[in-house]
């Protein structure tokens, strides 16, 4: 978020996200601008620096109220830096290829003032970093700041250092223009926040996604090394710092301000004494508290430059900011442990009153809309005329009086009284009929003014400016593909890479919910390609995506491979079972059709010596057999001698 504080801290400056530069006063909260180029949405502002002190700005009648107002330089995506006169409300230099050939290529990551206000710096994704001679809208020169460019830049009180952040630190000397110091010890990753104090000597940084905010001293030149590391629950999204050397100590008071990008601020308190090293990262000594759920976190805090040990804060959003001034002080002139603000709702941009009034008006008159009778107009009346069967009704009118019991002459009714009561009858059926047609236009109405369920995309884009992740959750739970694609088509381009971010994010902490969030992310890349092409940082933001991607599409052959086996392995498997169920099914059918085969020898343990003494009786029968018969005819051969 591009946001600032004038250096008087009478106004204020942000960037809204159509790409508006919108400046309030502090004091009263009231806008004083709101400024856009005719051709704003054809590119992004990128960075922000405001100076009160210029010579642009001796000419032109000044008002009053804005006449401190000053200059602001944008960065954009395209290279240009666009410098905005905000006492006139015009552009009053672009500073660009067009005015020298030197300018910036790439997209501007950051712009600083000099004190003075008549040079400025800018850098990017370059080699260079250049210094702009405002008056003649030309470089006047160029500080190397490495192959990889530069993120954040930062300029002394004193107009005697330069320093440029990107994977590493540099500082150089202005009145020489050569390099100093390059510092890296304590740099996880780019350069995110780049600051000095109200002196050259110290020098305050953060590093994308770190929870460390680094103190830098630059006048110990034998170690590069941080000189007290503070720590913090998450990253930094500002900084500020104050720092005093005491008369009679050695000692330097140090107090650092940061806000975090979940939106909460943490103080530290620290007496830094020359050539100490601290080797323990310190903690907060306060911490911001505010009602979780029901109040809008702090965009950005200062000290106050008026009262000190007050702070000046930012609550709430870019549509309304609130801002509020908090004391750090407690009674005893202690560092409060806790700093208390006043309950807001960042969703909410009127008053309580204002919207409880709009809120009565509206169903006042949604009640005197439903009170109002339905008048049925000529067309409706004609129409219902031809529908009815007047001729059957008439009809059955004469057949009514005709069937009346005659009692007397005084029950006979003339032919005046059977038409009048035929056109009663006629009326009220009339009548009922106009009845039933009001009822169903009222109901098809109620059906009409139905929400569309077929899109979440308000839900969505709620849940992201509040973010609410209960909110976003409920949204991202939704299967159904069509509502996915309507979702994602109704929301707003601004909004599209903060959602695949977020998604991104959330497919990083649980890989086990792909299958959900694959759809919405698919989404996103089918529908919105032609803004994401437009963004300078596409390739840094899908980063991410890519690599996740890339870590599952290397395991992709492995996945084949082992599901492979793992087939053929269960289908061996599948084979063998069925091949036994079929051997058992054919024996049990064959056993029940009587053609189970039979064992032509069968052997009984027990068996073999009972047969063996029945072949040797029937052998000694056999041979008492013989013998008889040889007496026998021994007998008979005796007989005849």
């Amino acid at each position: 978020m591009l946001q600032l504080f004038a250096s008087s801290q009478e106004f204020y400056a942000a960037v809204s996200e159509d790409n508006r530069l919108k400046v309030w006063e502090v004091s009263s909260g009231a806008l004083q601008h709101d400024l856009k180029e005719r051709d704003h949405l054809s590119y992004k502002y990128t960075a922000i620096a405001w100076t009160q002190t210029s010579p642009l700005l001796k000419g032109g009648a000044k008002r009053a109220k804005t006449a401190g107002l000053g200059l602001i330089a944008l960065g954009t995506s395209t290279g240009a830096i666009v410098v905005w006169d905000l006492q006139k409300g015009e552009v009053v230099r672009t500073l660009s290829s067009e005015q020298d050939k030197d300018a910036h290529g790439a997209a501007v990551n950051d712009v600083a003032f000099n004190a003075q206000g008549n040079l400025l710096y800018s850098c990017s994704s370059e080699k260079n970093v250049l210094e702009w001679n405002l008056k003649q809208s030309s470089v006047s020169r160029r500080f190397r700041s490495g192959s990889d460019g530069a993120q954040r830049i930062a300029v002394s009180a004193n107009d005697e250092v330069l320093a440029v952040g990107g994977t590493s630190i540099r500082t150089f000397d202005l009145s020489s223009g050569k390099k100093a110091r390059k510092l890296v010890a304590g740099l996880s990753s780019n350069v995110s926040q780049l600051f000095f104090s109200n002196s050259a000597r110290f020098l305050f940084s953060s590093t994308v996604g770190g929870r460390f905010v680094n103190l830098y001293d630059l006048d110990e030149t034998e170690s590069d090394e941080p000189a007290v590391n503070f720590s913090m629950p998450s990253a930094a999204a500002s900084l500020f710092a104050r720092t005093e050397v005491a008369k009679k100590k050695k000692a330097t008071d140090v107090l650092l301000s940061a806000v975090s990008t979940t939106g909460s601020l943490f103080l530290w308190t620290q007496k830094h004494k020359s050539g100490a090293t601290s080797t323990k990262p310190v903690a907060p000594d306060a911490k911001s508290v505010v009602a979780e759920g029901t109040s809008a976190g702090i965009l950005t805090a200062q000290e106050s430059v008026e009262t000190k040990n007050e702070l000046i804060v930012v609550r709430g959003s870019i549509v309304k900011p609130v801002f509020e001034r908090v004391t750090i002080l407690d009674a005893q002139n202690q560092l409060k442990e806790e700093l208390e603000f006043t309950t807001i709702s960042e969703n909410l941009l009127l008053a309580d009153s204002e919207r409880d009034q709009k809120k009565k008006q509206r169903v006042a008159a949604d009640a005197a809309e439903k009170e109002q009778a339905h008048v049925p107009t000529l067309a409706q009346r004609s129409g219902l005329a031809k529908g009815l069967d007047v001729v059957d009704a008439s009809a059955s009118g004469f057949d009514d009086l005709q069937q009346a019991p005659e009692d007397g002459d005084d029950n006979d009714l003339t032919l005046a009284e059977r038409v009048e009561a035929l056109r009663e009858r006629v009326e009220s059926d009339l009548a009922a009929e106009l009845v039933r047609v009001d009822t169903s236009d009222v109901n098809a109405a109620a059906s009409s003014d139905k929400p569309d369920a077929s899109s979440l995309s308000s839900v969505l884009e709620q849940a992201l400016q509040s973010k609410d992740n209960a909110m976003l959750e409920y949204c991202l739970r939704t299967r159904d593909a069509k509502v996915i694609g309507n979702t994602i088509k109704r929301v707003a381009s601004v909004k599209v890479l903060e959602l695949l971010e977020i998604l991104v994010l959330k497919f990083e902490k649980s890989p086990g919910r792909c299958a959900r969030l694959c759809p919405w992310i698919r989404s996103i890349l089918l529908h919105h390609t032609a803004y994401l092409m437009t963004q300078p940082d596409l390739v840094q933001n899908l980063s991410a995506l890519y690599q996740i991607l890339e870590n599952r599409l290397k395991v992709h052959d492995q996945l084949q491979k082992l599901a492979g086996r793992l087939s053929l392995v269960i289908g061996q498997i599948h084979e063998a079972a069925s091949a036994g169920v079929t051997d058992s099914e054919d024996n049990a059918a064959a056993a029940a059709s009587g053609d189970a085969p039979r064992a032509s020898i069968v052997y009984r343990e027990g068996e073999e010596d009972d047969e063996a003494e029945e072949d040797d009786d029937e052998e000694d029968a056999e041979e008492e057999d013989d013998d008889d018969e040889e007496e026998q005819d021994d007998d008979d051969d005796e007989d005849d001698e």
